[in-house]
């Protein structure tokens, strides 16, 4: 009975997540046509609805720039503030994303509208005065927890920061990842938008396994040493492979500057094992090989020294055939077990030297192996962002 409720339940969420696509795609295409129109207000809002049922940062922008274009034919400031908003609202999500520069450009110069509007007193913003001159720091949004600093103070979770005019220093530091630093010109009156932007630390990852292995980040070779590799954050194919083991492969979620130890049990293969139950048969058939060579020297001695001895009668004759028959036979079974042993031998050096198994191909890279499809549009035109691994 729970199982047949949770299957309902997934059905239920399932249906509803692809109905929400369904509105947003539907709203989307409502406001793509009322944007080639050139009726960008309209075109906003059916954008705004899209992004409340698929909040995708690429709807958000496209957002943004019908309320942009719009404020052009409707100078209503409420259509800046929401530009603004929605910009934001792209660079924090979309930090690294295709429309990223032109994000911040259009943000940039949307801010000083605004201030121009609420200095002249067409709109009302608490935060802006005409004596005043600030500071804003964007964070992308894969940076948890970060520290903001302003000339030393801490200003973290402040849209925008009171500064005195001159060289100012942005500092923004968070675990995991380097400091960045930048020192920021602002002139008397400004209000400046930083976009700081943080690299990564590498992950040190510690290896517990045995000598001798290969270690493959991605399917790229990585040196070890001491047993630790270093790896870029976020989600890789780790392989361990030596020759005659079983590879070690795993999927592994790396933050940034952490230090995560994996334990990488290598285990025989099936070939190697088969490998060494031939090396020791072909010792023992090494061994039957050098007891038939053996006696087959010892018969022949006989028979040789009884034919230099004379074979006087038929006591004689009986001896020398006897030991002559013996020579033969031992000298047949040598040669027979020699060449099985040589093969034996040769079967057991080529199970070892070709037993180097390989782990399967990494996966496509990327937090999202579904492709996604956002519908995004510009000044200039429209276009389909893809998303997605393959």
């Amino acid at each position: 009975m729970r199982t047949t409720i949770l299957v309902l339940i997934l059905i239920a969420v399932s249906g509803t997540a692809l109905a929400d696509r369904k509105t947003a795609e539907h709203e989307f295409d409502d406001g793509e046509r009322a944007y080639k129109k050139g009726q960008f207000i309209d075109a906003a809002k059916h954008f705004e609805k899209a992004y409340a049922e698929l909040p995708a940062p690429e709807i958000a922008f496209s957002a943004a720039q019908a309320y942009r274009l719009g404020y052009q034919a409707d100078p209503n400031p409420e259509h800046v503030k929401r530009a603004i908003e929605l910009y934001e609202t792209y660079l924090r999500e979309a930090m690294d994303g295709p429309r990223a520069a032109d994000a911040s450009a259009h943000l940039d110069s949307l801010k000083k509208e605004w201030r121009d509007l609420v200095i002249a007193g067409k709109a009302k913003d608490d935060r802006i005065a005409a004596d005043k001159t600030q500071i804003g720091v964007v964070v992308s949004s894969k940076v948890k927890a970060a520290t903001i600093l302003i000339d030393g103070k801490d200003v973290s979770g402040q849209d925008y920061v009171d500064v005195e005019p001159g060289d100012r220093v942005v500092r923004v530091e968070a675990e995991g990842f380097a400091p960045y630093e930048e020192k920021v010109p602002v002139a008397r009156g400004a209000q400046i938008l930083v976009r700081a932007e943080l690299e990564a630390k590498p992950v040190r990852v510690k290896l517990a396994t045995e000598g001798g292995v290969s270690v493959h980040v991605d399917g790229r070779a990585v040196s070890v040493r001491d047993g630790v590799f270093e790896a870029q954050p976020g989600k890789r194919y780790v392989t361990v492979t030596r020759r005659g083991r079983r590879p070690f492969a795993r999927e592994l979620d790396l933050a940034p500057g952490a230090m995560v130890e994996v334990k990488a049990d290598l285990r025989s293969t099936d070939q190697r094992r088969i490998a060494k139950f031939v090396l020791v048969g072909s010792f023992v058939l090494l061994g039957a090989t050098a007891t038939t060579t053996t006696i087959a020297f010892i018969a022949d001695s006989k028979a040789s020294g009884a034919a230099g001895d004379g074979i006087a009668d038929g006591h004689d004759a009986d001896y020398y055939e006897r030991w002559r028959d013996r020579r033969n036979t031992m000298r047949s079974a040598s040669i027979i077990l020699g060449g099985t042993t040589l093969i034996a031998f040769a079967a057991a050096f080529g199970l070892y030297v070709f037993d180097n198994p390989q782990a399967e191909a990494a996966p496509p890279v990327g937090t999202d192996t579904e492709t996604r499809f956002t519908p995004m549009v510009w000044a200039d035109g429209a276009g389909l962002g893809i998303e997605g691994a393959w």
